[in-house]
């Protein structure tokens, strides 16, 4: 029975990590995103 609980405490630990990874990789794409934005935004006035 105390395997079953150390099992279950590990895949709970596992579960918060991979959620914070998750959490790390929106935050990258949100920047690329704002990154891009500002670069087609210098574009568009050096067209202008």
């Amino acid at each position: 029975m105390e395997c079953d609980g150390i099992n279950e405490l590990d895949h709970a630990i596992h579960m918060e990590d991979t959620s914070s990874d998750v959490q790390k990789k929106d935050d990258e794409i949100l920047i690329k995103i704002l990154q891009f934005g500002r670069e087609l935004h210098t574009l568009k006035q050096q067209l202008n």
